[in-house]
């Protein structure tokens, strides 16, 4: 599966709009299609899916027949299947300037609509759909659904008897008084999970003598502590997800304060159950060989040590009393630059290790075992939700792109570094998108990016000649790597 060096896209001429019915139906009728209804308003986004297929060869001597069925192949009739959207908030956290889009900051039901379709064509009426994801831990999950659009979807394929669930696989749910963490709560138990462990297999390994300086932003270490050292690396999955099928990965296409990009590999860091089980940054900066932030300012060490002490505390009067005081820091920030800590820029070494830890503890875990084998176990499919996407202080606090494209693949690392170069960034210079090729162990492709091909339009074409034709959109990165990620002009191969 990991050896498909194909990568399908589809690009709309047109001004970008997404349907806004949900459940959003076709525009029109498809002779392959699982049900009559048809919307009341333009879907480009289902023809685009449906598009996608088409280039990418599946199924090709039954297009445009009723028995066409593009994911025949990759699913067997009574399979459960695992849709992975990225819902990772119901609220875009630019709201403080002024953006309040949320088409901008996760996976559209329209999307998610178009392939459950397709996958429900080879199901032939049996089997199961799970709609899954582990939002950060204040996420509102009903709301997340309906800011989505995948209520109305849930409804309607309910009514039609479809086996199709939602599932917020998250283990702890953090509970908010405004903009204050009051505290958590366990939602599921951990017999619903598995750890897998990577041990001295991890990509942290490197940097595993600074494991006591591992953190997440928001979360204490005690964890952390225990589960990533020199002896074990474990990432904690739901049984769901290792146990299914198939995964097909529906990601958002934006940039990224931590990782540089949000895609297909950062997607399935929202399968990972519980986030103190995520070193996204080693604590302090890089004068003691850490990744926390750049320490452009003398008042940053007393400010991230605020910090610090706050994710230890669950709640109380000293924890408001410490919450005010770090949030008067906040004046001697620009909004942009306050994104900057917690391995906010491009000096983060830690996050993209993690990042493609978790992809290769995806592929090759055995459930049985909670070890990797070399193996690979999943069956997987990617579509990149890029019709509207998200720029500047993504994931969290993106502003709209109309970029207008769909790209879809069955190997991840292929279909990034597409769509990070679709994005206008140089995708060598994205650490969890250039290294995804460079995993001699536990591999996530047995190819370089020279040999992706690109199924589109005109055909099937390198990777190269691609480049050349295609034009970017201009994606603007996030404050810690503006300047650093872009593509320059002999990025392009001759």
């Amino acid at each position: 599966m990991l050896s498909e060096r194909l990568v399908g896209f589809v690009r709309t001429q047109e001004a970008p709009v997404y349907p806004s019915i949900s459940p959003y139906h076709p525009s029109e009728r498809y002779p392959e299609a699982p049900f009559e209804a048809i919307g009341a308003e333009p879907n480009p986004v289902y023809a685009m899916v449906r598009d996608l297929w088409r280039q990418m060869g599946l199924d090709r001597d039954r297009y445009g027949t009723p028995a066409w069925n593009p994911l025949g192949e990759l699913l067997a009739p009574g399979s459960k299947v695992v849709l992975k959207p990225n819902l990772v908030s119901h609220v875009n956290a630019a709201f403080k300037v002024g953006v309040t889009d949320t088409d901008c900051l996760v996976t559209h039901g329209s999307v998610l609509r178009a392939v459950a379709d397709y996958v429900l064509l080879a199901l032939k009426g049996s089997g199961s759909i799970v709609v899954g994801d582990c939002p950060i831990q204040a996420t509102d999950w009903p709301a997340a659904l309906a800011v989505a659009g995948i209520d109305g979807v849930r409804q309607f394929y309910r009514s039609h008897g479809v086996n199709f669930q939602t599932r917020d696989y998250r283990l702890v749910v953090a509970h908010m008084d405004g903009g204050f963490l009051e505290g958590r709560s366990e939602q599921n138990t951990i017999d619903d999970y598995v750890e897998i462990d990577l041990a001295d297999r991890s990509l942290l390994m490197p940097i595993i003598h600074h494991a006591d300086r591992f953190a997440v932003s928001d979360h204490d270490v005690v964890r952390m502590r225990r589960v990533h050292n020199a002896t074990v690396n474990k990432y904690l999955i739901p049984k769901d997800i290792l146990n299914a099928d198939c995964v097909i990965n529906l990601p958002k296409m934006k940039s990224h304060v931590k990782a540089g990009v949000t895609l297909s590999l950062k997607n399935l860091v929202g399968v990972i159950g519980h986030k103190d089980y995520l070193p996204h940054f080693r604590l302090g900066s890089p004068r003691i060989g850490s990744d926390e932030y750049p320490h452009r300012h003398a008042f940053e060490p007393l400010y991230w040590s605020l910090h610090h002490r706050l994710w230890r505390m669950e709640r109380g009067l000293f924890k408001r009393l410490l919450y005010h005081a770090s949030r008067g820091f906040h004046l001697f920030y620009p909004w942009e630059e306050r994104w900057e800590g917690s391995g906010g820029w491009y000096g983060n070494d830690t996050l993209w290790r993690t990042i493609l830890d978790i992809n290769r503890a995806f592929f090759y875990g055995e459930p049985a075992t909670g070890r990797p084998t070399r193996a690979t176990k999943r069956r997987y499919l990617t579509v990149v939700d890029g019709f509207i996407g998200g720029d500047h202080e993504g994931p969290l606090a993106p502003r709209p792109v109309p970029a207008g494209m769909l790209l879809a693949g069955i190997n991840p690392a292929a279909v990034d570094y597409v769509a990070t170069w679709m994005m206008g960034y140089d995708p060598e210079k994205v650490p969890a998108v250039g290294n995804a090729f460079s995993c001699e162990d536990l591999p996530l492709a047995d190819f370089g990016p020279a040999d992706v091909l690109i199924g589109a339009e005109r055909g099937t074409t390198s990777l190269t000649a691609f480049m050349q034709q295609a034009t970017p959109i201009r994606f603007v990165p996030s404050s810690g790597w503006r300047g650093k990620v872009e593509q320059a002009a002999s990025t392009v191969p001759a």
